[in-house]
């Protein structure tokens, strides 16, 4: 059984504490939420392959999604940057985790190639979408 619990202490810094109680020997997802929980900014970048050129509905829906505007959007997609990129375990957290979920299953839904990058502590990876979710899953 996992638990995750994380409290904010000082007036300018979120602290993230983690405390893991597992059974036996802690997964390796178990040891990546934990890495996850305490990093210090950690975030989720979703970027659309292939530079599709997406059609004005498509991109209207991502724009209900994003925030982001559509020729935004459109120049993100062409150039291959990210689509949708949030910091987690911030104030805004409840916010941004949905939107995430959501980028992912619009790809999904229109057939479209993409690919979720983690960083924390400098370094970026690449993810599936499941490991996403079960870092969102965790932080709820």
């Amino acid at each position: 059984m996992l638990s995750i619990r994380s409290s904010n202490q000082g007036r300018k810094k979120r602290c993230a504490r983690a405390s893991v109680y597992a059974r036996g020997a802690a997964s390796n997802w178990t040891r990546r939420v934990v890495k996850w929980i305490m990093a210090e900014s950690p975030s989720i970048a979703i970027f659309i392959e292939g530079s599709p050129q997406l059609p004005p509905p498509l991109l209207k829906e991502l724009y209900g999604i994003t925030g982001r505007s559509t020729v935004e959007l459109s120049s993100a997609v062409i150039a291959g940057r990210n689509v949708y990129a949030a910091e987690l375990f911030g104030n805004d957290h409840v916010e941004v985790a949905p939107r995430l979920e959501k980028t992912a299953a619009f790809c999904e839904r229109n057939g479209l190639s993409f690919r979720v990058e983690e960083e924390y502590e400098g370094e970026t990876s690449r993810i599936d979408a499941a490991a996403m979710r079960g870092i969102l899953e965790a932080s709820d």
